[in-house]
C-alpha cells in the first residue's frame, strides 16, 4: 500500500546504476520521482545541480543514495528551496580518508580509477559484490546488474565520487537530516561520530548487518526509518 502523505520524494541513485535501483521503494509513495544523472563530459556537482534544479519541485524530500547523497547535499546548498529535507542513504560528504576523517583509502580509490579505465567488465562484477557485501541473495545481486549502467557513461563521476569534499556544506545545511548507514558497509567507512560532529542536528540510523543497498537488503526496516523521518 502506497504511503499516504503529500509530500514530493526524489531519489537519486548511486554512481554507476540508473534510478530505476529505487523503484522498489519509490513503489510505496504516491508522489515519487526518480532522477538519472546526465551523461556528459567535464561534469561537476554544480552542474548536476543546476540540471536537478529544473526538474525537482520545491519543498522536496531529496533521497540519495552514495553519490547521490553528496549531489543531494549539493543540492541543498545550491538550491535551499528546493529541499525541505535530507535522506543521506550509505552517504558521505567524503568518500576518501584524510586526517580527522574515516573513509575509504586512497589507494582502494586509486585500484578503482584504474579498473574503470582497463577493466571495464570486472569493474562491474568487482564493483556489485562491493554494494551488495555482506548480503549473497542471488535475486539482489540480478536486480543490481539489471539496473547499472553502460560504463562508458559514468567513468566521468568517478572524479567526483573520490575528489569531493563536501564537509563544509554538511555543516551548514540548515534543513533536517537522515542518514542511513549499514553496519557492514564495505564503501561508506565513516561513522556515525563523523557525521555529528559536523552537523550536530543529523539523525543517524545504522541497520545492523546491512552494507550499502540497505533499502534492498533491509527494505521494511528502511522503510519504516524514513517514513517516520518524513511524517516526523
Amino acid at each position: 500500500m502506497k504511503q499516504l502523505n503529500n509530500e514530493h520524494i526524489v531519489f537519486l541513485p548511486g554512481w554507476g546504476f540508473k534510478c530505476s535501483v529505487w523503484q522498489s521503494i519509490a513503489s510505496e509513495f504516491n508522489q515519487s520521482l526518480l532522477l538519472d544523472f546526465p551523461v556528459e563530459n567535464n561534469i561537476t556537482l554544480n552542474h548536476i545541480g543546476n540540471f536537478f534544479s529544473q526538474k525537482i519541485p520545491d519543498n522536496s524530500i531529496i533521497i540519495g543514495w552514495s553519490l547521490g547523497g553528496m549531489v543531494a547535499l549539493n543540492i541543498a546548498k545550491l538550491f535551499p528551496q528546493k529541499c525541505k529535507k535530507l535522506i543521506l542513504v550509505a552517504s558521505t560528504p567524503k568518500f576518501v580518508t584524510c586526517e580527522n576523517w574515516d573513509g575509504m583509502h586512497q589507494a582502494a580509490a586509486d585500484d578503482f580509477f584504474e579498473r574503470a579505465y582497463h577493466e571495464d567488465d570486472a569493474l562491474l562484477q568487482h564493483f556489485i559484490k562491493l554494494v551488495q557485501f555482506p548480503n549473497r541473495s542471488s535475486l539482489i545481486r540480478e536486480y543490481l546488474t539489471n539496473n547499472t549502467l553502460e560504463i562508458e557513461k559514468y567513468k566521468e563521476y568517478l572524479k567526483l565520487l573520490f575528489q569531493s569534499d563536501l564537509r563544509a556544506e554538511y555543516e551548514r545545511i540548515a534543513v533536517p537530516i537522515l542518514h542511513v548507514l549499514g553496519s557492514n558497509d564495505a564503501l561508506v567507512r565513516s561513522q556515525a561520530s563523523n557525521f555529528k560532529q559536523l552537523n550536530g542536528a543529523t539523525s543517524i540510523n545504522v541497520i545492523n548487518g546491512a552494507g550499502h543497498v540497505p533499502f534492498l537488503s533491509h527494505k521494511q526496516d528502511f522503510l519504516k526509518m524514513i517514513n517516520e523521518f518524513i511524517n516526523k
